[in-house]
């Protein structure tokens, strides 16, 4: 094993799924003798970052513009010379001369966590262009490209016909230890100390692409039929639309929304479905997360990543997405007829930290 620096890069850090993915894979790193610097070009880091291992650097750039960014991205190159540069969030927005830059001090890598076709559909046509543009543009300055799923591969290849062979999909090192620790915690509400009713959880932030309204719009039909609660954690800028929807159909006694939780997993943990809604995801990690603490799942169809997950249907019902009939009707199946804690948790098993890890580390040449 080579004592090498992987540094990992973000052009902003916020508090979610690629952000954890960093930390998990940086733990997992640091115990094969990896050392590891986060880099972000803003200050924001949030709190879970203060569990990390004193071997791992979190460096702010402080950037107030993209030549400030280029100049101090390069300045700590030119001084650190890591074994890899990862790019993790924002690649798409970076410049190519950043990128041809820095690959005369270290290997480029770039994550894709994302389907960007997806992502781009209700974009104009100009910014549709200008997005395939800049990354066709940008990954041909690329060492290797790391795919989060395989929905998330043929993307980004269809896209900017990287070639195949510079393409990986690897597991994401979504399961750690402390989820299991977390789960623990318990809720300080009512609807968590009686047994009376089912419990439907979903999670994520409040935008278009997780559409919650068609989770909402599904909840109303499945409580007609059976005693439930629905809770939402999150937020962002979709919470008036759903609450709007909420009052509409008459749910404010039967839904709750929290807001954002720095431990879903308790709520994970002590639900009985847990319900992806999503129009698009790379690899959805609330749906690992939730499945790794043996609790029973249903999915929209989307790309990508809930059909690669759930192994065709076999580990959780997949719908089409937008669909509220029939996400109502695999919740109710869900609830009537879960899947056993030992299946759901043994189904993904190759997204446990340590494991994926060993992975990138085949990726980055240290293993």
């Amino acid at each position: 094993m080579k004592k090498a620096k992987v540094s990992i890069f973000f052009s902003s850090f916020d508090r979610g799924g690629a952000e954890k993915i960093a930390v998990n894979l940086s733990k997992g790193l640091v115990i094969n003798g990896v050392y590891v610097d986060i880099l972000t070009a803003n200050t924001l880091i949030p709190s879970f970052l203060s569990f990390l291992s004193s071997s791992i650097r979190l460096i702010s750039l402080s950037c107030n513009s993209k030549v400030d960014l280029e100049r101090k991205l390069i300045a700590y190159l030119e001084e650190t010379k890591p074994w890899v540069l990862v790019f993790w969030k924002g690649f798409e927005r970076l410049s190519a001369d950043l990128i041809k830059r820095s690959k005369n001090y270290t290997k480029i890598i770039v994550r894709v966590g994302t389907t960007f076709t997806e992502r781009d559909k209700n974009r104009n046509i100009i910014k549709r262009l200008f997005s395939k543009l800049v990354l066709k543009r940008n990954i041909k300055f690329i060492d290797k490209t790391i795919a989060v799923s395989k929905g998330v591969a043929e993307d980004i290849i269809k896209l900017t016909k990287v070639p195949k062979e510079k393409v990986y999909i690897l597991p994401n090192p979504t399961i750690v230890p402390e989820i299991f620790d977390m789960a623990k915690e318990e809720i300080d509400h009512e609807w968590f100390r009686k047994k009376d009713f089912f419990k439907v959880l979903g999670v994520g932030g409040f935008r278009r692409s997780k559409d919650f309204p068609t989770l909402v719009k599904a909840f109303d039909i499945v409580r007609k039929k059976l005693s439930a609660r629905l809770i939402i954690l999150g937020d962002g800028r979709q919470r008036r639309k759903i609450e709007s929807i909420i009052d509409k159909l008459n749910l404010k006694d039967y839904v709750w929304l929290p807001g954002f939780k720095e431990n879903p997993y308790s709520f994970m943990e002590k639900s009985d479905v847990f319900v992806l809604s999503s129009k698009w995801e790379g690899c959805p990690n609330v749906l690992i997360e939730s499945m790794a603490l043996g609790t029973p799942v249903v999915s929209t169809d989307c790309p990508s990543g809930p059909r690669e997950i759930l192994c065709d249907g076999r580990y959780g019902i997949l719908v089409p997405v937008g669909d509220k009939e029939k996400l109502a009707d695999a919740i109710i199946k869900t609830l009537t007829n879960p899947l056993p804690e030992d299946v759901l948790k043994k189904a993904v098993k190759k997204y446990d930290y340590i494991e994926s890890t060993k992975a990138y580390l085949k990726i980055f040449e240290l293993y």
